[in-house]
């Protein structure tokens, strides 16, 4: 009788599959990487503006091993897990090799990020991973093949093959605003692309296709964003009072004081008792 490795897959707990993900970039095993996420899974990072599908994962993973024979994740140790989302933190460390990119040798980096992988039944669905890309200079940036790294676009290019007009899509967008304002799903730590979709009753591809075209940002971004809003709002307020940093983290959505400080000092270059401190001072 054949071995069905998905079968397998789905009896490991989200931690481990996270820790074979990391595995999987530590060996520079690019088809690794990919075979662990659904068929409907995704990646992105900061030098991506869309989402990955599974078949191009691979692809894009790959050119990072090319560009930094050796490359190194160091610091992948602890994972954080809150429902079936595990974070992890690590320094991207490499130098870049003289190729055909203009790059030139000698170029290194050592860039501390932290990766937020979402699992269910065994599978990836999607990787954020979030790093400070300005790090990596502009010549090794423009050596990512542009079949993978989508270039600029119009606005209404999103949809140009997609089955939604813009109307739709703007309806959509108006109608996400108006859930996000009224019902704070945000505020649900495991709230997923996949409740949203279920909840507008639309496809996860659609719905994502919309956050990414409307808001400018793929759907995690959009929700760490209005978390981080809101946090900013609760930290400095008069309602605060004695409550603690991660009270207010937990409140709008964060599972966990170092994923709420990674998000709010993504998106405000501070962290919350910096931020904190400087609206002191103002």
């Amino acid at each position: 009788m054949l071995y069905d490795k998905r079968i397998g897959m789905m009896k490991k707990n989200p931690v481990e599959i996270a820790k074979e993900y990391a595995r999987g970039w530590i060996r520079h095993d690019a088809l690794k990487i990919a075979d662990l996420f659904d068929e409907d899974g995704i990646y992105i990072d900061p030098l991506l503006n869309r989402e990955l599908n599974q078949s191009e994962i691979a692809e894009h993973a790959t050119r990072y091993f090319s560009l930094f024979p050796d490359l190194s994740f160091e610091g992948v140790g602890d994972f954080t897990e809150n429902n079936d989302l595990i974070a992890t933190q690590w320094v991207m460390s490499g130098t870049n090799k003289a190729d055909s990119t203009g790059g030139g040798p000698g170029l290194s980096i050592a860039i501390p990020g932290t990766d937020f992988i979402r699992v269910d039944k065994g599978r990836i669905l999607s990787v954020h991973a979030y790093f400070d890309h300005r790090k990596i200079p502009v010549s090794i940036r423009n050596g990512f093949e542009p079949s993978v790294l989508t270039q600029e676009r119009k606005p209404n290019e999103k949809y140009s093959k997609s089955a939604l007009s813009r109307e739709k899509a703007k309806l959509i967008r108006n109608e996400i605003e108006s859930i996000m304002r009224e019902k704070l799903l945000y505020r649900e730590s495991g709230f997923g692309l996949e409740d949203l979709a279920r909840l507008l009753k639309l496809s996860t591809n659609h719905v994502s296709q919309v956050i990414n075209a409307g808001f400018g940002k793929n759907f995690h971004d959009y929700i760490n964003g209005l978390r981080v809003q809101e946090a900013k709002a609760l930290l400095t307020g008069p309602e605060r009072n004695n409550r603690s940093i991660l009270d207010i983290a937990m409140q709008v959505g964060f599972g966990s004081k170092s994923t709420f400080n990674a998000a709010f000092k993504r998106f405000t270059d501070q962290t919350p008792t910096q931020f904190i401190k400087s609206k002191r001072s103002d």
